[in-house]
């Protein structure tokens, strides 16, 4: 017999997308499931529907509990989950009717302890074809996925290794881990995690989750992307794990990436039209207390650490830097850059 499967779902604001996921729920082909729904003090009729499916459909548990969060929700779940296998999903996406069965059959044969399926962005009002394609099927170390997910992706643009609810877990993973309440990059913050804790990690291209894209949603508000500073807690967090677990390869990709996401938000929250001076010193405080990374990571080309010692002396100075460099005109002010800084990175 399949082994249980418990998907979680934290429910908030979605009335009117959450059928939709439910329902390609419910259809799956692998049935042997444990349907946990988290209404998160939703104010709209969420509730109500989730109530409706419970009575209908023996499968599904219905937590009712006051907002705390997409993290809250998913922990909550967790908590009461009963499930060999664990997978997630947002309450305004939906699944392609085999992707359960097809992330089972991958982790069980391949005996993996997480399995992945690419995805498709979607947008409301659309009707999703899925083509059929050559399934390619890779499988991984839990190292080898670290690099890919920190190295080979560019950072929060291919999203399906660093989110949650494209693949199915085996429950004990989440033992040690919970998402971080209150925080956003909740994902970002804990995916890694899991992945250093697994023994085989296996993935298929098959885009078998839908993803929807919606202007009103959290991870759209120009809140979110501006003073989200809660990325560099989990760019730090990283770091410092990595270092912690001897893996100083890792270490020397993510703190250069921590780095350069400092100087990332630096800079939105500057050309935004919320900056404020006291934002921009804190968080230029802080780059300059991180600065003491630099002197481990010996792998780091010179040309990159002056980019991040220029940023040091001042940020500014970086712009001025890089939009030179890009005409490839001042030479005089590179050679005496350059000479500045070597100076620098010698002390």
């Amino acid at each position: 017999m399949h082994e249980l499967i418990t998907i979680i779902v934290p429910i908030y604001k979605c009335e009117k997308y959450i059928r939709k996921c439910i329902d390609s729920i419910v259809n799956q082909t692998y049935k042997n499931l444990e349907i946990i729904l988290v209404n998160d003090g939703s104010p709209d009729k969420c509730g109500e529907i989730c109530d409706h499916y419970s009575k209908i459909d023996k499968r599904f548990k219905v937590i009712h509990k006051e907002n705390g969060g997409i993290s809250d929700a998913r922990n909550t779940g967790l908590n009461a989950a009963r499930g060999k296998y664990i997978s997630f999903a947002d309450c305004d996406d939906y699944l392609h009717p085999k992707m359960l069965e097809v992330l089972w059959q991958l982790i069980t044969t391949h005996n993996a302890d997480i399995s992945i399926c690419d995805y498709l962005k979607t947008y409301p009002n659309d009707s999703v074809e899925v083509v059929e394609q050559e399934k390619a099927i890779k499988v991984y170390s839990n190292i080898e996925a670290l690099h890919i997910l920190f190295t080979e992706l560019p950072l929060h643009e291919d999203l399906a290794w660093n989110v949650p609810w494209n693949k199915l877990y085996l429950s004990k993973l989440f033992n040690e881990f919970r998402f971080p309440k209150g925080r956003v990059y909740e994902d970002v913050a804990t995916i890694y995690k899991l992945l250093h804790k697994s023994r085989k990690i296996v993935k298929t291209n098959k885009p078998l989750y839908y993803y929807l894209q919606r202007d009103d949603s959290v991870t759209k508000s120009q809140q979110h992307r501006i003073f989200s500073l809660d990325i560099l807690d989990a760019c730090s967090e990283s770091a410092d794990y990595f270092l912690q677990h001897g893996l100083i390869d890792l270490y020397e990709i993510t703190a250069h990436e921590y780095m350069k996401t400092i100087i990332r938000v630096y800079h939105q929250l500057r050309d935004s039209d919320n900056s404020n001076n006291e934002a921009l010193k804190s968080i230029k405080k802080r780059y300059n207390t991180e600065l003491k990374r630099l002197k481990i990571l010996k792998k780091l080309p010179l040309q990159k650490k002056m980019d991040l010692y220029i940023f040091y002396i001042h940020p500014q100075l970086l712009v001025i830097w890089d939009n030179r460099r890009k005409r490839k005109s001042f030479k005089s002010f590179l050679r005496s850059m350059k000479r500045r800084l070597l100076n620098l990175c010698s002390r």
